[in-house]
This record gives structure tokens, sequence and C-alpha cells, in this order.
């Protein structure tokens, strides 16, 4: 279940990357959303 999640994520993360919509100017944002990737995937890699 954790890779289907980790594999959506992923997959939202580069198309918000690479699509025109833009919360902040610049590259903030972009590097915002990195950094939640890989907070998500260090977050499902750790055991509950």
């Amino acid at each position: 279940m954790s890779k289907i999640i980790k594999g959506v994520v992923m997959v939202l993360s580069i198309l918000y990357i690479l699509s025109p919509i833009d919360l902040l100017p610049g590259p903030f944002d972009d590097t915002l959303v990195l950094l939640l990737n890989v907070a998500t995937q260090k977050f499902l890699r750790s055991p509950i």
C-alpha cells in the first residue's frame, strides 16, 4: 500500500512542478513541493 501512495505522491509532485500554475512566484513553490515530497518519502519509509 505504501508503494502506491509513494508513487501517487511522486507523480503529483512532478505534475505540479511541470505545470504552469504556481502558488508562489519563482522557484520557491517548486522547492517547497520537492521538500514535501522528500518528507513524505521518509515518513512512508519509517515504521509507525
